[in-house]
Order: C-alpha cells, then sequence, then structure tokens
C-alpha cells in the first residue's frame, strides 16, 4: 500500500470539518472503504480514489409532492 495514495480518517476529518465520529460513521455507513494500516494497526485508511468518489454529488432521496388545487 502507498502511503500517499490514502488518508487517514483524521485527515479526511480535518478536510472536511468535523469530527473524526462522523468519517467513522460514513465509514460503517458503506459510504467510504477503509483498509487497516499495514505499518500501524490503530490506523484506518481510505483510499484517495473513493474519497474523491465520495465528493461527487449524489441525487437526492426526497421526493417532492405536487399539490394539485382543489376545485370546489
Amino acid at each position: 500500500m502507498e502511503r500517499q495514495k490514502y488518508l487517514t480518517v483524521g485527515e479526511i476529518a480535518k478536510r472536511y470539518g468535523v469530527a473524526n465520529f462522523t468519517v467513522t460513521r460514513w465509514v460503517r455507513d458503506g459510504r467510504l472503504p477503509v483498509y487497516d494500516d499495514p505499518t500501524d494497526g490503530r490506523k484506518r485508511l481510505v483510499p484517495l480514489k473513493a474519497l474523491v468518489a465520495f465528493e461527487q454529488p449524489r441525487p437526492s432521496r426526497r421526493t417532492y409532492r405536487t399539490h394539485e388545487t382543489v376545485t370546489n
């Protein structure tokens, strides 16, 4: 594993201005893949490619209803 192509959970949290727990939740929810650092088993690494894909806009899950006018 080349270290330059991966970011730690802490580095990602700093990049987005969120807590480490938020990034961990993204991992747990399947939004980001994670690998154990082979040189330090306490660190978890996210591939930079996955982070670039994560940054791409996704379609909204929210559905909007149109209101119909009721006439008497």
